[in-house]
Parts: C-alpha cells; sequence; structure tokens
C-alpha cells in the first residue's frame, strides 16, 4: 500500500485557465488509466505464472473484480471533469464571492474525488504487483 496522504486544495487563486488547465491534467491522467487498466486485465489473464501458486485462481478474480470496479467509475469521472470545465466559462461571468465560492467549491469537490480515484487505483496497482511478482517465474 502506498502512503496515505490527504487531499489539500489549493485553487482559491487560481484564474480560470490554470483551472482549465487542471481539468485537462485530470482528463490525461484517466485517459492513461483507462489505457492501463486494460493492459493489467489482459496481462493478469494471460496466466504466465507458476501453477503451484495457492489460490492462484481466486487471487486472479478477485483483481478482476476490483479492476472491474475501478474501470467502471472511470466514465462518470470523465464525464464530471467534461461538465466541469465547461461550466468553469461561468465562472467569467460572477460578480460576487458567493458566486466565486459555488465555482470553487465544485472544483475542490471533483479534485478530491479525483485524487480518492487515483489514490485507490494505485493501492490496487501495488497489490496487483506484489502479486504477481511472486508468481511470475524467474528467467
Amino acid at each position: 500500500m502506498i502512503k496515505q496522504i490527504k487531499h489539500k486544495t489549493f485553487s482559491r487563486d487560481k484564474s480560470i485557465d490554470e483551472l482549465h488547465y487542471s481539468t485537462e491534467k485530470w482528463s490525461a491522467e484517466l485517459d492513461f488509466s483507462a489505457f492501463e487498466l486494460s493492459f493489467l486485465r489482459q496481462l493478469i489473464k494471460s496466466y504466465p505464472y507458476k501453477n503451484t501458486i495457492p489460490n492462484l485462481f481466486e487471487n486472479i478474480q478477485l483483481f478482476m473484480k476490483q479492476l472491474d470496479k475501478i474501470e467502471g467509475e472511470l466514465p462518470l469521472l470523465i464525464k464530471e471533469i467534461r461538465n466541469h470545465n465547461n461550466q468553469l466559462e461561468g465562472k467569467l461571468e460572477c460578480n460576487d464571492v458567493s458566486c466565486d465560492d459555488f465555482y470553487l467549491d465544485e472544483y475542490n469537490q471533483l479534485s478530491e474525488n479525483i485524487f480518492d480515484y487515483l489514490q485507490d487505483y494505485k493501492n490496487l496497482k501495488i497489490e496487483i504487483y506484489s502479486f504477481m511478482r511472486g508468481i511470475i517465474p524467474n528467467p
């Protein structure tokens, strides 16, 4: 498991361009995650393992379920990012602090959701890599 850190946001002083940039970075990271998830699924299914491992099939099934869960969350997060990115233009029309706060609160919540998703995903990858390290035959 990787070190757990708490999400912090520093968005109060960010410009619209900086907020857009952050959402584009999130999109790119989630796009890469989708590609990587597909690879992990293929790797796990390929069975390049020693067959004498206890509970091999059960562990593989567990990883597949966890990959399904993580992969299933991706489309919603990507949709939320797109929607938020489109809504950021409304922040330009804000004339008061409460309006600005609305957009920043939305940004901060989305930022935390993505942070949590990526933490969960990284922890799953560590579990998979650690397990596979012990079952892949040494050359």
